[in-house]
């Protein structure tokens, strides 16, 4: 649950309230799991699956905690850019979150574009989110 909070207000100043069990930690926290369970090494053995979601319960519940983790990963991005940047979209030069490089990533000053639209930067929040949840969680029972 600590780690889920860190990686939270670290990376993209967002409080995930695992600790308080709300429903965004208790998203992150029990529903990746039976998500990656689902679309991992269940669909890879049972492809079918993922076409016929209506005879599998689980594959129905883990696609409804993929919609919430995108409904999750976009309310990240809206709660970050409502209070850390400009009119323009900009983060704050001196923002070195995660968040932050990301957004200057996005647009650059020549006008190239490197995430078509807010879906692929979202996706990005979900990659580091998970990621993170992973290997933060693990590095800390390492080092211990």
């Amino acid at each position: 649950r600590l780690t889920i909070d860190v990686i939270g207000l670290t990376a993209f100043d967002f409080d995930m309230g695992a600790l308080r069990e709300s429903p965004q930690g208790e998203l992150v926290l029990h529903g990746i799991p039976k998500m990656f369970r689902e679309f991992g090494p269940v669909q890879l053995f049972a492809p079918w699956r993922k076409w016929l979601p209506f005879l599998f319960p689980a594959t129905r519940e883990a696609n409804r905690i993929f919609d919430g983790c995108v409904s999750l990963c976009h309310e990240i991005l809206d709660s970050y850019r409502r209070r850390h940047c400009d009119a323009h979209g900009r983060p704050k030069k001196e923002d070195a979150s995660i968040l932050a490089n990301v957004l200057r990533f996005a647009a650059t000053p020549e006008g190239k574009v490197a995430y078509p639209d807010d879906r692929a930067i979202a996706a990005e929040v979900m990659i580091f989110l998970f990621a993170g949840h992973d290997t933060t969680g693990f590095s800390w029972c390492i080092s211990s």
